[in-house]
C-alpha cells in the first residue's frame, strides 16, 4: 500500500468534480500565497540593499569631513516642502530657501504673508477667498530668513499647520456701500 496518498471513493460524477475543485481551489491558493511572498522577499531584498547604499554614502560623506555636501543633500529633501505641498495643495514639487522664497511660492497660490496679525513666532499666509491661513514657525528659518537645515527626525507637524479663517462679518462690509 502507498503511504501519502488520499484515497477518495466517488459515487457520482459530482463527487468527482466536487474534490477536483476543492483540490484546484487549495492549488491555486498556494499558488498565490508563493508568488506574493516571492514578490515581498524581492522588496524586502531591494529595500535592505537601497538601505545599504545609502548607509555607505553616508558614511563616505561623513568620513570625508565635508558637512556642506551632506547639508545640501539634506536640504534637498527638507521636510518642510512636503509640509507646504501638502497644505497648500500643491502637486508639483516643492523647494524654498529662503522666507522670501517661500512667500514667492504661496503670494502665487493667493496666500499673503500677513505681518500685522501673526503670532510672535510664526509667520501667517492667508488666502480669504479659501479662508484658510497657513502657519509657519519661525524656527525653521535663521535669524536672516534662510532655511535651516532639518532631518525629518527634528520635523515638528506643528511646524507648519493650516488654521480656518473666519469669514468677514457684515460690519466690514460697510466701506463698499456706495451711499
Amino acid at each position: 500500500m502507498n503511504v501519502g496518498n488520499p484515497v477518495e471513493p466517488f459515487e457520482t460524477v459530482e463527487d468527482i468534480i466536487r474534490f477536483l475543485k476543492e483540490q484546484w481551489a487549495g492549488l491555486f491558493q498556494r499558488l498565490l500565497a508563493t508568488t506574493s511572498r516571492e514578490f515581498e522577499s524581492k522588496l524586502i531584498g531591494d529595500i535592505k540593499t537601497s538601505s545599504e547604499t545609502l548607509r555607505s554614502l553616508v558614511n563616505v560623506l561623513l568620513n570625508e569631513k565635508n558637512p556642506k555636501q551632506v547639508n545640501d543633500i539634506l536640504m534637498l529633501h527638507h521636510p518642510a516642502f512636503e509640509a507646504i505641498k501638502k497644505v497648500a495643495g500643491i502637486s508639483y514639487r516643492v523647494i524654498f530657501y529662503n522666507l522670501e522664497e517661500l512667500t514667492q511660492l504661496l503670494s502665487a497660490r493667493a496666500y499673503n504673508l500677513d505681518d500685522i496679525s501673526s503670532p510672535k513666532d510664526f509667520y501667517d499666509f492667508d488666502n480669504h477667498k479659501l479662508l484658510k491661513c497657513i502657519r509657519v514657525s519661525k524656527d525653521i528659518f535663521d535669524s536672516k530668513g534662510k532655511l535651516k537645515v532639518m532631518t525629518p527626525a527634528d520635523w515638528r507637524s506643528e511646524l507648519v499647520t493650516v488654521i480656518t479663517i473666519n469669514p468677514p462679518s457684515d460690519d466690514d462690509d460697510d466701506d463698499d456701500i456706495p451711499f
